[in-house]
């Protein structure tokens, strides 16, 4: 895939020392559509909302989401529960050029844009 952005998302929190909650990339996959990756990492901050506006672009919806989190920042697979922490796909509708992106506490996330 091709680096198309990056960036940082929300203030340095306490928890994370100098380290942001949230980074970000988007990546061409290739001629069919765009990857956007997130990294949530406060087990504090809640659930974060990021808005991402897809300027250029015209995506079909709904878009394809993985996300891969546990229900603590200690949350494991066991044997007696091998899917604890497990991907999980999903899908994210929206329309025109925007879409918002609800991201979990301790997660990342990958969500799949098909060109139109």
């Amino acid at each position: 895939p091709q680096l198309i952005a990056r960036c940082t998302i929300g203030k340095p929190s306490g928890e994370l020392g100098e380290v942001s909650a949230v980074d970000a990339i988007a990546a061409a996959a290739d001629a069919s559509g765009i990857l956007l990756a997130f990294v949530h990492r406060s087990a504090t901050l809640g659930p974060i909302e990021v808005d991402v506006s897809l300027d250029g672009f015209s995506a079909r919806s709904p878009a394809q989401v993985i996300t891969l989190s546990g229900s603590t920042v200690h949350a494991r697979n066991t044997l007696e529960s091998p899917e604890n922490v497990a991907p999980r796909v999903s899908t994210l509708a929206f329309s025109g050029a925007e879409l918002r992106v609800t991201l979990a506490p301790i997660s990342q996330t990958l969500v799949k844009l098909e060109r139109a």
